[in-house]
């Protein structure tokens, strides 16, 4: 014991502030979204796509991330007109070259996803990924928006989707696809906010239209229209 009769045992332990533990969930956090920056497929998962040969020649897997087989998505690589500068330049000059704005694009719409999760995947930031995947999109409706409306020129699948759907049991053999309609929600507008209103998803938006085939091809787009109407009110406007 000291001098003054006390012992090292009575001395107060150091509080523990929770700074080990902390730093420990940032890290698990980090592993988590796998944010990798070097080429290739890497042990944590993050990769930079610059050939189908980084693909697993797995064909349920690429079905399931893709929807398209790897031999599929080189053949749709072959048919898009791409840009001649080689590839996608976004606002703060990245650049982005056309496969990997493409399996994004693929791997979002394959099922409900958000960035968040895209991050993992392939190594790049939510902007990034938001940018590359906004300029694909743009680039394919300006070469081929007018193909999408122009029915004529799918004509020569509606006996098949007819063939298709009374094979099914579809009680009427002429029907050949369907109308569906889908609302985008938007800020309540400050201005004919009635017109925004839609009573049934409660909440405002812009009302569109799309004609399905049976082999899920969709064409003739509509829209936007007022969130307040349903599509079937454009078949009556349309009728009458």
């Amino acid at each position: 014991s000291d001098s003054d009769g006390s012992s090292d045992s009575d001395a107060p332990e150091d509080e523990d502030d929770g700074s080990e533990e902390l730093l420990l969930m940032y890290l698990q956090c980090c592993k988590k979204l796998r944010l990798r920056f070097d080429r290739g497929w890497t042990a944590r998962g993050g990769m930079y796509v610059t050939s189908l040969n980084q693909i697993p020649d797995d064909a349920h897997w690429q079905r399931r991330m893709f929807r398209f087989e790897k031999a599929d998505i080189e053949r749709l690589m072959g048919l898009i007109n791409w840009p001649t500068a080689g590839h996608f330049s976004g606002a703060q000059r990245h650049h982005y070259n056309f496969l990997e704005s493409l399996l994004a694009t693929m791997r979002k719409l394959s099922q409900p996803i958000n960035l968040h999760d895209l991050c993992a995947f392939f190594g790049r930031t939510e902007s990034r990924l938001s940018e590359m995947t906004n300029l694909l999109a743009i680039h394919l409706m300006d070469e081929y928006w007018a193909q999408t409306q122009d029915l004529s020129k799918w004509v020569h699948l509606f006996k098949e989707s007819a063939d298709a759907l009374a094979a099914k049991g579809f009680p009427y053999s002429h029907c050949i696809g369907f109308f569906d309609g889908k609302l985008f929600f938007t800020c309540r507008p400050g201005t004919n906010e009635p017109q925004a209103h839609n009573g049934h998803k409660h909440g405002h938006g812009n009302m569109y239209q799309v004609f399905v085939l049976a082999n899920g091809i969709a064409i003739g787009f509509f829209g936007p229209g007022n969130g307040t109407n349903h599509t079937d009110a454009w078949h009556y406007m349309d009728n009458n």
